[in-house]
């Protein structure tokens, strides 16, 4: 069951990426392209900040008074931290190749 849990909001942030960066991506580059970046760079972000948090609660030994409002927040930030991060690179322009 957590396996299509799992699918489905996969699928779902995918299906959404695709639709933002058609919309958000810089003028010269492809859609298909800008989708891909965002999801890379979100998703790499969002989980090294969970990450980075989750091991600070456990070095710092603040998890004894963990809650479930505490760990959302946790997501959130990080979800907040990897979908600037993915914007700020999907508003880049594309890479120009040399002339030869």
């Amino acid at each position: 069951m957590a396996s299509v849990v799992s699918f489905c909001l996969a699928a779902a942030l995918l299906i959404l990426s695709y639709t933002y960066s058609k919309r958000a991506k810089h003028p010269q580059s492809q859609t298909l392209a800008a989708a891909l970046i965002f999801v890379t760079v979100f998703g790499a972000v969002a989980g090294a900040a969970f990450s980075l948090s989750v091991w600070a609660l456990f070095t710092l030994d603040l998890v004894g008074g963990g809650t479930q409002l505490a760990t959302a927040a946790m997501l959130l930030l990080a979800a907040a931290l990897g979908f600037v991060a993915g914007r700020w690179q999907l508003k880049k322009p594309p890479l120009q190749s040399p002339n030869l």
